[in-house]
């Protein structure tokens, strides 16, 4: 056939057109699951608000009622999560865990380690509770989470955490990473993990590191993953055991400034933004008297660019001359072997600039 009589015999046949379902095949699947038959072979009623379904499920352990398949699988969340949580009556829960163990079904072991994981709060009643039932039953969690309680005891509410922070500062990493090293990646595990670095936040606060560029590597490991900050409840912690150890002391400009990077991250400028610093107020203090430095600097840095001549007045690379008569050169700043700078004082620059620094308290730029 030629072209010219496909062509026509393309034009004398009758239009069609593609008729697509009203709904399509996932949606009507989903519809279908969502509707299936319960245990006593009734339709499942639409998932309750979490609230509401605290207060239920409570009322049914009060009187002692078994609770079926669907309402056990999601009551561990009732313990901690709702609005009212079985956690604030003890024997509610035990009562819970106990028709737990009678099921005997491996999911809702494992909801209940999930709930466990996620709302852990140390000092809570419940959490030793529910911890020391799941250590009972490790088989029934199966991998990771019997692998994890194992290497660390990560279910014993009290001891568990101190080993892994052990194990964070000796391999010199963050506790995500020596749970990660065992095959626990459970990202969902948002109480426990946060718990963790507020833990070793603490404990770092303590330490004491020869090298602050050290420190701060580890602060900013614990602090930072992938670039996003890992809980932003623990930022005025991160900034407060950053800043802490300084004190009145005033590091060398290369320490300075990587600090004062790492905490305006977190915080932002306290001159501009003062009340997300108002959890850390020794340390908003510090801050600003190193933003106070760092801007005089900035300033006289540009000085010498655009006046070369200038450089005889702000730093050490010419001498100046002192009322007795002798010239002083100022060293300049080492890359690691910085020394610490007084109070008020710069080591890279001659009197004036600390003048300058002195009085520029009163300056806008730099309040």
């Amino acid at each position: 056939m030629s072209l010219r009589q496909a062509l026509e015999t393309f034009a004398r046949t009758a239009p069609f057109a593609i008729r697509l379902p009203k709904t399509p095949a996932t949606i009507e699947a989903n519809g279908r699951l969502a509707k299936g038959p319960g245990e006593n072979g009734e339709a499942h009623p639409p998932v309750e608000d979490l609230d509401d379904f605290s207060v239920r499920i409570a009322a049914l352990l009060e009187a002692g009622d078994p609770l079926d398949r669907r309402d056990l699988l999601r009551a561990p969340w009732c313990i901690w999560a709702s609005a009212a949580p079985l956690g604030r009556k003890p024997r509610l829960v035990e009562r819970l865990v106990a028709q737990v163990r009678e099921a005997g079904r491996r999911n809702v072991y494992r909801m209940l380690a999930a709930a466990w994981l996620h709302n852990f709060k140390f000092g809570d009643a419940c959490v030793p509770l529910v911890g020391n039932f799941l250590k009972e039953h490790l088989q029934d969690l199966g991998t990771p989470l019997a692998e994890a309680d194992t290497a660390f005891h990560i279910f014993d509410a009290a001891s568990g955490p101190n080993l892994i922070i052990d194990a964070a500062f000796k391999d010199g990493c963050a506790p995500d990473d020596v749970l990660s090293r065992i095959g626990f990646q459970d990202r969902l595990a948002i109480g426990y993990r946060e718990h963790l670095h507020r833990l070793g936040f603490e404990r770092l606060d303590k330490a004491t590191n020869g090298d602050p560029l050290d420190r701060l590597h580890m602060v900013r490991n614990w602090t930072f993953s992938g670039g996003k900050v890992r809980f932003e409840a623990l930022k005025t912690a991160a900034v407060r055991v950053a800043l802490g150890p300084f004190g009145d002391d005033m590091p060398g400009t290369t320490v300075c400034d990587a600090y004062l990077d790492f905490a305006l991250q977190l915080l932002q400028d306290p001159r501009l933004h003062p009340g997300a610093w108002a959890d850390c107020p020794a340390s908003e203090a510090v801050a600003r008297r190193w933003l106070t430095e760092q801007s005089l600097r900035q300033f006289f840095d540009v000085v010498e660019a655009v006046d070369p001549f200038s450089n005889g007045l702000t730093s050490g690379h010419s001498g100046m001359h002192s009322p007795g008569g002798n010239t002083s050169t100022a060293p300049g700043p080492s890359s690691k072997g910085e020394g610490p700078r007084k109070p008020g004082g710069c080591s890279d620059r001659m009197p004036v600039l600390a003048v300058l620094k002195v009085s520029s308290r009163a300056m806008p730029f730099c309040s």
